[in-house]
């Protein structure tokens, strides 16, 4: 089988490449897949680079990306609940197992692999599970309900669109913040209200309940302004040391400003996937590359502002 990847430490450009691979084999609760596309993820590339070597199994040579979609090519014995042909998408445990989604077949847990339903494309499916998570995640985490006044800034990346939807369907009242660029797709999301992130944030309509930086560019001056103060704060990524500071005053204050820690989980993961089916979740795609331009696909996440999501397809070579 064909596969990414990675041969070294260094730049997407030069670290990466395709290689043939023999297939693998599925033992106990694993299943085999039969990729069609993955899911391009931050993390990709930055495990390429050398980010997180202390936590990270991504050690060179070794496969590339978590997130995939295909059908069950084979199953342990312990997965025999997936029937060989089924249609399904999950993703690889990033730091509990060595990644390889961009590849034509990788073995996945079973737990983390969920069917995907006839009226959801395989390249969205594929897009759909960290981003998906983590969306849904820090929605919890910042407790949105009906009527909650919720700012999503960064809405038009990876996590952000879909958190836009996900507090949209929980009763939130969302202000998005992007590009002006990016506009037309914000808007299309629905969302109470879209604004250009470059501007003041004391113009975005704040104080709100639950603000979701998914660019975290937000800083403890704009906080002041745009956080109520019972509001609950929660970004994609830590900055040190804003972390630690904000840790220890969580303890003094009533809402509470945190970063995501992701938990992977499968039930989570069917329940978007049954909202994308449903239609009241759409995971918007950029562009699709090919299994050949796959270097290409992480470097343009390295070089920021997607929006929505990017794949790469292992039925297109290039």
């Amino acid at each position: 089988m064909r596969a990414l990847v990675q041969r070294a430490y260094g730049p997407v450009e030069t670290s990466v490449g395709v290689e043939e691979l023999r297939l693998p084999r599925p033992a106990g609760q694993n299943v085999c897949v039969r990729v069609r596309y993955a899911g391009i993820n931050p993390l990709d590339w930055k495990l390429v680079e050398g980010h997180f070597k202390w936590m990270s199994k991504a050690r060179p040579p070794c496969g590339v990306g978590f997130d995939l979609a295909g059908e069950v090519h084979d199953a342990g014995r312990g997965a025999a609940r997936f029937a060989h042909g089924t249609r399904v998408a999950g993703l690889i445990p990033a730091f509990q197992r060595r990644p390889g989604s961009i590849a034509e077949y990788a073995l996945v847990p079973a737990h983390l692999l969920v069917v995907v339903p006839d009226q959801v494309p395989l390249d969205q499916a594929a897009a759909l599970p960290v981003a998906g998570l983590s969306a849904l995640q820090m929605c919890r985490m910042t407790k949105i309900g009906p009527g909650a006044r919720v700012l999503v800034h960064g809405a038009s990346g990876g996590v952000g669109h879909l958190a836009v939807q996900i507090a949209r369907n929980l009763g939130g009242t969302v202000t998005a913040t992007g590009s002006v660029a990016s506009h037309p797709l914000l808007q299309s999301l629905g969302p109470g209200r879209v604004v250009d992130r470059s501007s003041s944030a004391a113009t975005w309509g704040g104080p709100f309940d639950a603000v979701l930086d998914c660019a975290t560019t937000l800083t403890p001056s704009d906080l002041k302004i745009l956080l109520a103060p019972d509001g609950h704060y929660v970004a994609t990524t830590p900055r040190f040391p804003q972390v630690i500071v904000d840790t220890v005053l969580n303890l003094l204050r009533r809402g509470q400003r945190q970063v995501l820690m992701l938990k992977l989980d499968g039930t989570d993961l069917e329940a978007l996937m049954q909202q994308a089916a449903a239609g009241s979740l759409r995971v918007v795609v950029e562009r699709v590359f090919s299994l050949g331009d796959a270097a290409q696909a992480l470097a343009r996440s390295r070089a920021g502002h997607v929006r929505g999501k990017l794949v790469v397809s292992m039925d297109e070579f290039g």
